[in-house]
């Protein structure tokens, strides 16, 4: 007995040496994904916190503890300031609120002699660029730019500020004069000041125009479409009209090494409100107008679409999806005449390359 039992111990000791890297493996793997269980458990059920940080103090001002969880943006949603009616403080004249989304920055190039040749147009197209982005605003200049301007549409750059770069900015402006810059550092994480400063110089020095048109420098824009679908826009006289690629459900992203990243703190809410996406949008200059003077009373989020979106909820405004603006697919070149808007040509070769693909320039013998 007693040497069967010392056997059976030796076998089993020969087992876990020869397996010793996959019992660690398998080890390892569960206590990872209890522990990982576990802390899910805790977070969305028993863990209690202090709302001390981001927006919960606004949203629980009596609470001293309150549950660590995703709350339902279906069920629970009050992104701060809460109970106010925005439309008729802005119908009343009378916005009596703290300032929470202050905006310190100064023009150092405002453009404000475009719209002085907009008067008469309907359309005006604001495209966010980075300042980097030399050779893509030239190529843009050299394409669907000169047809804007054919058809009494007016375009401006929007551009934040790099020291190092900004004697190329200057030199560039001097040349097209078409270049909205204000003195924030030009990064990602900065687009909603970006967005906001485009909203401010519409207000201000152009509002006689009646639709806005947002893009991105890397948006393929099919100017003769856009033109077209402003023309319909204009007979039906829509002034709370936002449009664009609509996210209807989309989940803020809890990944902390993501670009997209917001915590919990921030926003803890499970759905962004209804938006659509930055890189292309087409607005009246009313929704705009009203969006812009709320912004100053509305904390914001780093980025800037899912923060229209608070804003466009705020105005009790929902923003309509518009098949002909495509955010999703990249490069969708088999749509692309047909569309008004495409993600993804952020290649100046590419980008002129497909231009001339979609409009060809004609020679004397194609005219003949």
């Amino acid at each position: 007995m007693q040497l069967h039992l010392v056997t059976w111990f030796r076998n089993l000791y020969l087992m876990v040496r020869r397996n010793i890297v996959r019992i660690s493996f398998l080890s390892i793997f569960f206590l990872a994904a209890f522990t990982t269980l576990g802390t899910t458990i805790v977070q969305q059920h028993n863990y209690l916190r202090r709302p001390v940080e981001g927006i919960l103090p606004e949203i629980f001002p009596k609470e001293e503890l309150i549950q660590f969880r995703f709350y339902s943006y279906d069920t629970e949603y009050r992104y701060p300031p809460i109970n106010v009616d925005f439309k008729a403080k802005i119908d009343s004249e009378n916005i009596d609120l703290p300032i929470v989304n202050p905006h310190p920055f100064n023009f150092i190039l405002k453009a404000d002699h475009v719209c002085d040749k907009a008067k008469n147009a309907s359309l005006v197209i604001i495209v966010k660029s980075a300042v980097d982005h030399f050779a893509l605003r030239e190529v843009l200049r050299k394409t669907w730019i000169p047809k804007a301007k054919a058809n009494n549409v007016y375009v401006v750059f929007a551009l934040g500020f790099i020291k190092s770069l900004q004697h190329r900015v200057l030199k560039e402006n001097d040349k097209y004069h078409d270049i909205l810059q204000e003195d924030f550092v030009d990064n990602y994480l900065n687009n909603t000041y970006k967005t906001i400063m485009t909203f401010n110089w519409v207000v201000k020095y152009c509002n006689n125009v009646q639709h806005v048109y947002f893009d991105d420098d890397d948006m393929f824009l099919h100017i003769d479409n856009l033109v077209s679908y402003v023309q319909k826009l204009e007979s039906e006289t829509n002034n709370r009209l936002f449009s664009g690629s609509l996210s209807d459900r989309g989940k803020p992203v809890r990944d902390i090494s993501s670009k997209w990243y917001i915590s919990w703190e921030e926003y803890p809410f499970d759905y962004w409100p209804p938006y659509v996406g930055g890189s292309s949008m087409i607005a009246h200059i009313s929704i705009v107008q009203d969006m812009q003077k709320i912004f100053p009373y509305v904390r914001p989020v780093n980025f800037d679409d899912v923060y229209l979106g608070i804003i466009l909820r705020k105005l009790k405004t929902a923003p309509t999806d518009n098949p002909f603006f495509d955010n999703v697919h990249l490069r969708n070149f088999q749509q692309l005449k047909y569309l008004i808007a495409n993600h993804g040509f952020d290649d100046p070769q590419l980008y002129n390359s497909t231009f001339y693909e979609i409009f060809p320039v004609k020679t004397e013998t194609s005219r003949a």
